[in-house]
């Protein structure tokens, strides 16, 4: 007897998963097959993957979630790039941008009181 494993519908948690992780992240920790991640991705609106390049279809480079900016703000650089499948420099560099936004936020907020 062939036995067909049926897949268990999605979870909001598991969209949450696909939408900050790479798809093969994904697949790995949702134990489904890179296909069926690649298609709920496409349900969901998500832009085309290319895990070569790490940048969707069309040559852009992936965009910054806001759960993946939450991430960067929250956990240790290794540990974003592991779970969002991201490089080490990127993240570091996305820090960068996140943090020297936060300053510039609070300078203006500053000046604005000191006038």
């Amino acid at each position: 007897m062939n036995a067909v494993k049926i897949e268990s519908a999605w979870s909001t948690r598991h969209d949450e998963i696909i939408k900050v992780v790479s798809p093969e992240v994904a697949a790995e920790k949702l134990e489904r097959t890179l296909a069926v991640v690649l298609a709920r991705r496409r349900e969901l609106g998500l832009p085309e993957y290319d895990s070569r390049k790490k940048q969707t279809q069309g040559g852009g480079l992936r965009p910054w979630t806001r759960q993946e900016d939450a991430l960067v703000r929250k956990l240790p650089p290794s540990e974003v790039a592991k779970r969002t499948g991201r490089t080490l420099g990127a993240v570091r560099t996305r820090r960068t941008k996140l943090l020297k936004e936060t300053s510039d936020k609070a300078q203006s907020r500053k000046a604005g009181r000191t006038k």
